[in-house]
């Protein structure tokens, strides 16, 4: 399989248009998995559990960030 320019799709032969990201196929350690991110010290599971709380927190410092950005203008 070669690589597609992202600008142009894939006709199969039956005449379906599909698009790249639907034929990409990128080498993995584990499987063909594109651009994900793994680790070695905790299952995904954890860290989605991890980055939920700490989810608004990161929200409430970006909308204190922006409220004194609003104020020096």
């Amino acid at each position: 399989m070669h690589p597609v320019p992202p600008e142009r799709p894939v006709v199969s032969v039956t005449g379906l248009v599909r698009h790249p990201a639907q034929v990409e196929v990128a080498e993995h350690r584990r499987g063909s998995v594109a651009r994900e991110e793994r680790s070695r010290v905790l299952p995904g599971w954890v860290w989605r559990r991890i980055w939920r709380l700490g989810l608004p927190g990161a929200r409430e410092q970006y909308r204190r960030a922006d409220l004194t950005r609003e104020a020096r203008t």
